[in-house]
């Protein structure tokens, strides 16, 4: 297992179920004092029938959240939205 899969695993465990369900880990950067986890959302329809036809336009510029230090180390959760 690399250390980007440990990296993985371990934001899999950290993260809330419900932003996985909506959104991908597309990318984890790590270094000595920042982990910033990259997330974007998932391309899925809304549960609405009467929407027939939908079209993406790409991501909307990423949001920077600052999350709850892990081991003093500061956490930044980068997400970028859907068009």
């Amino acid at each position: 297992m690399t250390s980007y899969d440990t990296l993985l695993v371990l934001a899999r465990l950290i993260l809330p179920v419900e932003l996985l369900d909506c959104f991908d880990i597309v990318e984890i950067e790590n270094d000595a004092e920042m982990l910033t986890i990259h997330l974007d959302e998932q391309n899925l329809p809304p549960l609405s029938p009467t929407v027939h036809s939908l079209e993406s336009k790409g991501f909307l510029p990423a949001v920077y959240i600052r999350d709850f230090p892990i081991r003093d180390r500061k956490v930044t959760l980068c997400v970028r939205f859907t068009l």
